[in-house]
């Protein structure tokens, strides 16, 4: 189905979404923009605890959800399917969201790392995590590695975080072989600050990889909806989430070393 097609069809019958993290998040934002939320039933997820809810929304176990019947949309980040467990019904949306919220891409085009990473605001440090998660992988140092998986927590379950280490650990092994997959651009919005691709930007930069393939979107109001100091991670919100002194030291130094 393309994404006018999935829309249509959520406006017409009821459906419900698999996932309670950052990107289901993102996708109630989008379905709110899209007028696509009169249907949404409930939220589900592979466990879930009775009277569990997200955003007003009940969130029910992933077997008693399919029982209903209902389509369920996926609403993970494409890094995380390998380990979901499989359903008919699942439809996958993430590669729309940025559409949805966004509106259409306006070009792609080849630019240069250094002047991406140079172009994202200095009292933030989401790139400088996943530069220590790198680290932490290629040095087998497992304070690197929890300093990774203890910053992405802020925004995701501790689950979440530790997959998406794996996956950084694959995306790198295959970076290093072969380069940035440019079929998997990274999502940039008009005054270059990053949609999607924290993670390929922090691979380009310890890989010493030049240039990379974009897309770019309109600029948009609703960026600060979505990307707020959980993601962002500036220093003062990670000394108040009890990051400590010589932790954020060493963000520092990623930081300068992957610009």
């Amino acid at each position: 189905m393309n994404p006018n097609e999935i829309l249509k069809m959520l406006q017409e019958q009821d459906y419900a979404v698999f996932g309670t993290g950052y990107v289901a998040g993102m996708l109630l934002k989008a379905l709110e923009k899209q007028k696509a939320l009169e249907h949404l039933r409930f939220f589900c997820r592979s466990e879930a605890k009775a009277g569990e809810s997200f955003h007003t929304y009940p969130v029910l176990p992933l077997q008693e959800a399919e029982s209903r019947g209902l389509p369920i949309l996926l609403a993970v980040h494409d890094g995380n399917l390998a380990s979901l467990p499989q359903s008919v019904r699942m439809i996958r949306v993430y590669p729309f969201l940025k559409d949805w919220l966004f509106g259409a891409p306006l070009r792609q085009e080849l630019l240069r790392t250094a002047q991406i990473r140079q172009r994202q605001p200095e009292d933030q440090y989401w790139i400088a995590v996943r530069y220590a998660g790198i680290a932490g992988i290629k040095e087998n140092d497992p304070a690197k590695k929890e300093l990774y998986v203890r910053t992405m927590a802020l925004h995701s379950s501790r689950e979440t975080a530790e997959k998406r280490l794996l996956a950084l650990e694959k995306l790198l092994q295959e970076a290093e072989v072969h380069g940035l997959d440019p079929r998997r651009p990274l999502v940039l919005d008009e005054d270059l600050r990053v949609i999607d691709g924290l993670h390929r930007l922090a691979v380009a930069a310890w890989c010493t990889i030049p240039e990379v393939q974009t897309v770019i979107y309109p600029r948009s109001g609703i960026y600060e909806e979505l990307f707020d100091e959980r993601n962002r991670l500036p220093e003062h919100f990670l000394r108040a989430q009890g990051i400590s002194e010589q932790e954020i030291a060493y963000l520092k130094e990623c930081k300068k070393r992957c610009g």
